[in-house]
């Protein structure tokens, strides 16, 4: 006697994510702590007139910048 083989059923729940990608530009300022500067694409555009205090070392200009990136991935 053969016996068959063994039959699976398999019911796919067929999903539709869409991934999102963002990436967000930021400036920080190193005075006494690092202070905020704002977005990259609003301070260095035309109308950016922010104010910065330049330090100075050996009488030379002085300026500590931290340009960071965020990346979010979001599910939609």
């Amino acid at each position: 006697m053969q016996t068959s083989p063994a039959k699976v059923s398999c019911n796919l729940l067929n999903l539709n994510l869409m991934l999102i990608h963002l990436k967000e530009y930021v400036i920080l300022i190193h005075d006494v702590i690092w202070t905020l500067l704002g977005p990259y694409d609003i301070i260095t555009s035309a109308d950016g007139d922010e104010d910065i205090t330049w330090h100075t070392e050996n009488n030379k200009p002085v300026l500590h910048v931290l340009f960071v990136c965020f990346n979010f991935f979001l599910l939609n």
